[in-house]
């Protein structure tokens, strides 16, 4: 019954209107109405199952689609090849809020802010954390020594 009223109503929506081909014509995304007399038809707005006519009144039907921004991804260091360090966990954390669009970590939250800890001195010998003569090491990094973004973490890994 509903299908052979869809059908009829059809027939004789497009008879009156002149959308004979209206099936076929589901190009208009936005949210217009592209049938000139959608508020004579509000009432056939939300039926079960939906008419496909009914696609040419999506403003009259409140049946726009939602459009979500995504917020940009961008990196903040220019140097965030050279480090190579997104796959280091130690590092991560830096890496998530300095070299997002490089290491793709769009997706994932900012590391949150921290409070400085109240830091002992010891008689501990100064060490690096991070040993070896590679790129990745203390000794392969000591340019970031002098750079504000990286001080603090270069503090705590090599301070030697």
């Amino acid at each position: 019954m509903n299908l052979l009223f869809t059908i009829t109503f059809s027939l004789v929506f497009n008879s009156i209107t002149g959308y004979e081909n209206y099936f076929y014509d589901h190009a208009a995304a936005a949210c217009v109405d592209t049938i000139a007399d959608c508020a004579t038809w509000v009432t056939l707005c939300n039926q079960n199952p939906p008419i496909p006519m009914m696609d040419g009144c999506k403003k009259t039907c409140n049946d726009c689609p939602v459009v979500t921004t995504l917020a940009p991804c961008n990196d903040v260091s220019s140097n965030c090849a050279a480090l190579s360090l997104c796959a280091n966990p130690l590092y991560k954390p830096l890496m998530i809020k300095n070299c997002k669009k490089f290491c793709n970590f769009c997706n994932l939250p900012d590391p949150t802010t921290v409070q400085p800890q109240t830091t002992t001195v010891s008689t501990v010998p100064c060490e690096d954390q991070v040993g070896g003569s590679g790129p990745n090491s203390c000794r392969g990094m000591v340019a970031y020594c002098t750079n504000p973004t990286y001080r603090p973490m270069m503090k705590k890994e090599c301070p030697k």
